[in-house]
């Protein structure tokens, strides 16, 4: 009887561990674009946000490859302004923050004002005027080509402190990036370009435009 019970126990012991083995699956990886990068645990919603800030995104990348610099007076921010930083990190303090009205007269009447410095340990100013500085920094490269793009997302990043998130908490970003131009520089020659939205009285405007590349 005792050996007719253990046999009965190990059978059901090897039966159970046999359906346990079959419900070890592999979890499933999402499916991307291989070009996009969306953020994790988009909703609906979010994926919605994502073409729409797409679309608009690309509108203003065509007005800054066509210099039609006029153009992108109407979606500046009416309150907040815009703000151009050629690097990573947005300085608040050196980079002048930009009302409607100051930009426009800016491209108008073109005066040179100082875009931050060149070089942290010179401190030599980068002085340009507003339309020189959109031509050399906003679309220094063809970003409606770029070969990856995201929501919300960083691509690219170096040893140049990124404080997107923390000057606009709220906001919501498109990044347009490069991962490399010339094979013998193993990527370090990386570039993008992150354009930042904020939404008020159901539009979204655009408060920052920020250029990323390596830096020494």
């Amino acid at each position: 009887m005792r050996r007719y019970v253990s046999l009965l126990l190990l059978t059901t012991f090897t039966i159970w561990s046999c359906n346990q083995g079959d419900n070890k699956k592999t979890p499933e990886k999402p499916i991307t674009d291989s070009n996009t990068v969306a953020t994790p645990g988009n909703n609906t919603t979010a994926a919605s946000d994502s073409v729409q800030l797409f679309a608009l995104s690309q509108h203003i990348l065509t007005l800054l490859k066509n210099k039609q610099y006029d153009s992108l007076t109407s979606f500046i921010h009416p309150v907040m302004g815009i703000r151009f930083s050629p690097t990573a990190y947005v300085d608040t303090v050196d980079q002048p923050l930009l009302s409607v009205a100051a930009y426009y007269q800016a491209i108008r009447q073109p005066k040179p004002a100082t875009w931050g410095v060149y070089n942290a340990e010179t401190d030599e100013p980068r002085l340009l005027t507003l339309p020189e500085y959109l031509d050399r920094y906003a679309y220094d490269k063809d970003y409606l080509q770029a070969p990856q793009k995201a929501f919300n997302r960083f691509l690219g990043g170096g040893n140049s402190l990124n404080n997107l998130k923390a000057i606009y908490p709220q906001a919501d970003f498109t990044e347009y990036y490069f991962p490399g131009f010339e094979p013998k520089y193993e990527g370090l020659d990386w570039k993008t370009l992150r354009l930042v939205f904020r939404s008020a009285n159901g539009k979204t405007w655009l408060i920052a435009v920020i250029r990323d590349e390596w830096t020494i």
